[in-house]
């Protein structure tokens, strides 16, 4: 089954499912329990986030596009960040891609200097296994960042220039499409956890994650255009401080837009 095809069948089976929200909704509750008793938090932190994903696929395996977005800007006055990150996919089958990106972020913050990161990204993303009512998503993501701070006193005894490598492994599960009215329908609810991996002993960055879970919804207005609406908790750490001591509660709205080459007809 090609992917335009598989994507067709199952927005053409939508139906109002309530069973495949609860199922999901306990999938992410325990994915949230065996997180957060992991780690003991001490600081509670909330952000906004603001994304937009796009990508035009060329044939139905490869496409070129990337992401970019806001964070904490509306929710944090003294830190914000501003990224962009080109990247593009390569489709092995409906259900296993990959894909490689450039990322470039830029933070505005008091503490320690502003700072400039470029990233480099390979992941591959599979979808397994898929069960009546919703389907896993697992994703394994490396990523090469060097770290560039505006001055060395505002790095705070740290290396104006730093880089780390971590390796981002994602568990997570996607309900099938339902509808609540006629108006609204194509719904979906999704959920996982993230765990993050520095390669190196230490991560010399200032601020670093731990590990992350997400759940929220979404709605497919047409074919390729979603919006979705997350809730997520992060566990996160002042490197100069120790350990993981912040909650961060994060609220992200996303738009998707996914375009695809049209395909002329062959004339007889």
């Amino acid at each position: 089954m090609s992917f335009l095809g598989f994507k067709s069948s199952i927005r053409q089976s939508a139906s109002l499912d309530f069973r495949s929200v609860y199922s999901l909704l306990w999938v992410v509750c325990s994915f949230f329990v065996g997180t957060k008793v992991s780690v003991a938090q001490d600081d509670v932190s909330a952000i906004t986030w603001a994304d937009v994903t796009y990508f035009y696929y060329t044939s139905e395996k490869f496409g070129i596009g990337g992401d970019g977005g806001l964070r904490g800007l509306v929710s944090k006055p003294d830190w914000a960040m501003v990224y962009i990150r080109p990247a593009v996919v390569h489709r092995l089958s409906p259900f296993v891609e990959l894909k490689g990106s450039v990322g470039f972020f830029e933070t505005f913050q008091k503490t320690p200097a502003n700072m400039f990161e470029l990233r480099l990204c390979q992941e591959v993303k599979a979808q397994w296994p898929t069960l009546q009512r919703m389907y896993f998503r697992h994703r394994l993501r490396v990523e090469e960042r060097f770290l560039f701070y505006a001055d060395a006193e505002g790095s705070q005894d740290m290396d104006r220039q730093q880089q780390n490598y971590r390796a981002r492994y994602y568990l997570g599960a996607k309900s099938n499409y339902f509808k609540v009215a006629e108006k609204a329908k194509y719904l979906y609810v999704h959920g996982g956890v993230e765990y993050f991996i520095p390669f190196n002993h230490s991560a010399d960055e200032r601020f670093s994650n731990a590990a992350r879970v997400s759940a929220g919804f979404g709605q497919e207005l047409k074919l390729g255009f979603n919006y979705e609406l997350d809730f997520i908790w992060q566990a996160s750490r002042n490197t100069l401080e120790g350990d993981f001591k912040t909650d961060e509660f994060i609220l992200r709205f996303k738009l998707i837009f996914n375009h695809y080459k049209k395909v002329e007809p062959q004339k007889e």
